[in-house]
């Protein structure tokens, strides 16, 4: 939207991604997190595919995951 200001932020976190956005979401609730989802096939998705998913489950912000391209 027009006039809407969007802000970005860069964290760390030892644990892993989804660890570290949830605390960050939690001192400072968001009005909306967007992440991007890829499909990722066979046992590289139990690696790979679980941030998004983490993020769903455990983020007290709502959580639009915008689909991306199946990884090889």
């Amino acid at each position: 939207d027009a006039g809407r200001a969007v802000e970005t932020r860069a964290l760390y976190d030892p644990i892993g991604a989804a660890s570290g956005i949830g605390t960050h979401l939690r001192d400072a609730p968001a009005a909306l997190v967007v992440a991007g989802g890829r499909e990722h096939p066979g046992l590289a998705r139990l690696v790979f595919g679980q941030v998004s998913g983490a993020l769903v489950r455990h983020s007290p912000s709502p959580v639009l995951v915008l689909p991306g391209i199946t990884a090889p």
